[in-house]
């Protein structure tokens, strides 16, 4: 026989057995992902192509194969006509269904909420529900639920792990900002990247340092970020309020706050009434010396900046006027003028 004949005659069956087995692992790349049991959303970002967003969604679990479906793309001419956005894939999807999805252009619509630095958690609830975002409550609930069963990242449940049990919940770390969500997202969705953007934000390196340098834990420091926030309209006087605070705070003198009355009362008066500065609370920081056992709100950079930098003084006393700006005193006599002439 001659040789070309006989290597022709070994060549058709080794290409047929390539091919078959080939074929069977692109086959079983089309398919959908073992173990995947619940739909995933996945976001095609602006300009990326179909090689990369193939890695992508193997990467993430959303495809079982990058080569498959990228092949898939090109044979099938879609991989020109896929859109950007945030797609829902549903747990049956291979990577047909994929592909024809982004070529589809329907994503997940989106919305915007935003949440207003001082806000308490069930500021934040009632907002929530006023838009029409989650059920009244649902919000509320979520977080309550979070020290007991965190179902976030490591960094995420360190944090929910690391505030004090005295403490109510996630009040004063859920990071007022302003957030993009699923129209089928759920209050732990929010929850997540609230407290994904607490450690974003005050990870950065001055806050890192200043907070790892400083002779107060970072619940004390939030916790008296909080009282800042509701306490000081103006960023520009929050520094010298803080070192008032911290001073009356070495000097066992309460802060009396009247926002941590109202946070114990649940009203939100200017000025406590009489009867609520004597309500039995360990947030009443009339009655009770040092901080509160927790924050009182959900405070922004500028009071947790603030509480990290107080600024000397020779004042003891403050007040806020109506048009928001401060009046301090180094006396009660003249503190008590203050009031008499500015609250009144």
């Amino acid at each position: 026989m001659p040789p070309k004949r006989k290597k022709l005659r070994w060549l058709l069956p080794a290409i047929l057995v390539i091919f078959i087995f080939s074929s069977f692992f692109i086959f079983q790349g089309m398919r959908p992902p073992a173990g995947r049991n619940a739909p995933l959303a996945f976001t095609v970002a602006p300009g990326q192509d179909f090689i990369e967003i193939g890695k992508a969604l193997e990467k993430e679990g959303a495809a079982r194969s990058a080569f498959a479906f990228s092949l898939y793309s090109f044979v099938s001419g879609l991989r020109t006509k896929f859109h950007a956005g945030t797609y829902v894939i549903p747990a049956d999807a291979g990577a047909a269904a994929i592909a024809r999805l982004f070529a589809q252009g329907e994503g997940i619509p989106e919305r915007t909420v935003t949440v207003i630095e001082g806000w308490t958690l069930d500021e934040i609830d009632a907002y929530l529900a006023e838009e029409k975002v989650f059920a009244k409550g649902a919000f509320a609930a979520a977080v309550k639920k979070m020290p007991v069963l965190c179902p976030f990242s490591e960094n995420v449940c360190s944090l929910v792990v690391s505030i004090p049990k005295k403490s109510n919940s996630l009040e004063g770390y859920l990071f007022p900002d302003t957030y993009r969500l699923y129209l089928d997202a759920r209050p732990e969705d929010l929850i997540e990247k609230m407290l994904d953007n607490f450690l974003d934000k005050t990870g950065s390196e001055a806050l890192a340092r200043s907070l790892e340098t400083s002779t107060h834990s970072r619940h004390e420091i939030i916790t008296m970020a909080s009282v800042i926030e509701a306490e000081v309209p103006h960023e520009a006087d929050r520094a010298i309020v803080s070192g008032i605070f911290w001073k009356r705070i070495d000097a066992g003198v309460p802060l009396q706050a009247d926002s941590t009355v109202n946070y114990a009362t649940g009203k939100s008066a200017r000025a406590a009434s009489l009867k609520d500065l004597k309500f039995n609370s360990p947030y009443n920081t009339y009655l009770y010396p040092d901080l509160p056992p927790g924050p009182i709100g959900n405070p922004g950079i500028s009071a947790i900046t603030a509480a990290l930098n107080p600024k000397e003084s020779p004042y003891w006393f403050f007040l806020s006027r109506e048009d928001g700006t401060t009046v301090f005193s180094k006396t009660l006599d003249e503190h008590a003028a203050a009031k008499e002439k500015f609250l009144r």
